[in-house]
This record gives C-alpha cells, sequence and structure tokens, in this order.
C-alpha cells in the first residue's frame, strides 16, 4: 500500500499570485521597512538591515507595488539560503502579507502550462494548481543567485 507523504508548506500571498514553498525555506516574516539604496537591477529593491546582516531585498513579481500598496499589507520574508553560502546566508523577499501554513501532498499538485505571453518572472521556477488555486514556486537558487548579484 502506497502512503501519500505531504510537505508542511507556506502560502505566501503575493500581489499576481502567491507563493508555494517548504515551511523550512522561510528563517522569519518581518515587516515591511523601505530598503535603503538603489539598483540598476529593477527586482532590486535595496537592502535592509535584519540581525546584523544587510540583505537585498528581491521583488519577485512582474512590477514593484507602488507605494500604497506597499503601506497597507507589504512585509518582507527572509529565506534560508538553499546553497549554504556562508558569507549570505539569507535572502530577502518582498511579499504581500502573512503567509499561511499548508500540508501539501503530491497527490493535490498540478503543474500548471506557463502562460506564454505573460512568461514567469525571473526567480520563479514553475506555476502550479492547488486545490481551487494557483501558486508560483520560486526558483530558490535563482534567488539566491540574484541576492549575490547586488549584495554588498
Amino acid at each position: 500500500m502506497a502512503t501519500v507523504e505531504s510537505l508542511h508548506s507556506l502560502m505566501i500571498p503575493m500581489w499576481e499570485e502567491p507563493l508555494l514553498l517548504p515551511d523550512t525555506a522561510v528563517a522569519e516574516v518581518i515587516g515591511f521597512a523601505y530598503p535603503e539604496g538603489s539598483s540598476q537591477q529593477p527586482w532590486h529593491l535595496g537592502e535592509i538591515s535584519w540581525r546584523g546582516l544587510y540583505l537585498p531585498v528581491i521583488c519577485l513579481e512582474h512590477q514593484i507595488p507602488d507605494e500604497a500598496a506597499l503601506g497597507r499589507s507589504a512585509r518582507i520574508a527572509i529565506l534560508n539560503s538553499v546553497t549554504g553560502n556562508e558569507a549570505q546566508p539569507f535572502t530577502a523577499i518582498l511579499i504581500n502579507g502573512i503567509p499561511r501554513l499548508l500540508n501539501v501532498s503530491s497527490d493535490e499538485l498540478e503543474l500548471a502550462a506557463n502562460d506564454a505571453d505573460k512568461g514567469m518572472p525571473m526567480g520563479i521556477m514553475a506555476r502550479v494548481h492547488i486545490g481551487q488555486q494557483y501558486a508560483r514556486i520560486p526558483d530558490l537558487d535563482r534567488i539566491e543567485a540574484m541576492s549575490l548579484q547586488v549584495s554588498r
């Protein structure tokens, strides 16, 4: 008899579609603070100070939300390194609210066809259908590489 394993996950609200990732990928969710500095990269919002570290804040949306949207519900999710990089063990991404815990089994996930007209934003690996909604699966390796590209 086969057993269905489930994965403790977080459904992270975004402005476009939520992100779905393992709960162990997230170190902490903090209130929004306007990042300092600037960058040539449109997805890099600047840096925040967190626990004595300066972390680049990455936006995984097609467009950065306006200031009114940021003021209402924005948060920053601190992600654990997936590569074990000791120089930068965390990465920060902009999110739109408080994540919710979700147990996900492989039976519940269905890979969605990528919308060829929209394309996927940088740092997004795939789009899935779970329950009655769609979610995006972030490419944690790519997000970490993006963060390293702009870090101090």
